[in-house]
């Protein structure tokens, strides 16, 4: 189609330093909105993914909370999309998540680790991005890896210590 310019790149592996002011006011509206839900809904949105039956029992209804979970990760694959890309969303919502499983023993304890975890990859993603001179969003994504790898390896010394004892 002549006249029309998309970069499909950026979408794909996402263009963080094409980011606009009113790209960053979404971004910031969309991170106040799921830090909101969250800390409103914590307890019914962690029964759910634990055990609807659970959830029902303690009166919440199991398919709204799933329908607010599904809608608070929109949100956040739609917000995500323009810094880190398409392809590389999915990598910064499950890595993370799983670099706390093995540093933290409560699911609250695991929310905050793995987002001072997402908040330091992108931080020293971007950080690495500029001195390699390498696209920014894989460079976060690498950065996160690397956490999830110290992640296992202290999970895996931390065993280990325990089986001595």
């Amino acid at each position: 189609i002549s006249g029309i310019r998309i970069d499909l790149m950026a979408y794909l592996i996402g263009d963080i330093l094409a980011v606009s002011h009113m790209d960053l006011l979404l971004i910031w509206f969309g991170a106040a909105l799921i830090i909101s839900l969250i800390i409103w809904r914590w307890s019914p949105l962690l029964l759910v993914t634990l055990n609807e039956d659970l959830a029902s029992a303690n009166g919440f209804n199991p398919k709204r909370e799933s329908f607010v979970l599904t809608i608070a990760l929109s949100i956040v694959v739609a917000v995500g999309i323009k810094v880190v890309g398409v392809l590389l969303i999915v990598s910064m919502l499950i890595i993370p998540a799983a670099a706390a499983r093995s540093l933290s023993s409560t699911p609250e304890g695991m929310a905050i680790i793995a987002s001072l975890i997402g908040i330091l990859s992108a931080i020293l993603g971007f950080n690495s991005a500029y001195i390699l001179d390498t696209p920014t969003g894989p460079s976060i994504v690498c950065i996160a890896s690397i956490f999830f790898l110290g992640s296992l390896l202290f999970g895996m010394l931390i065993n280990r210590n325990h089986e001595k004892n």
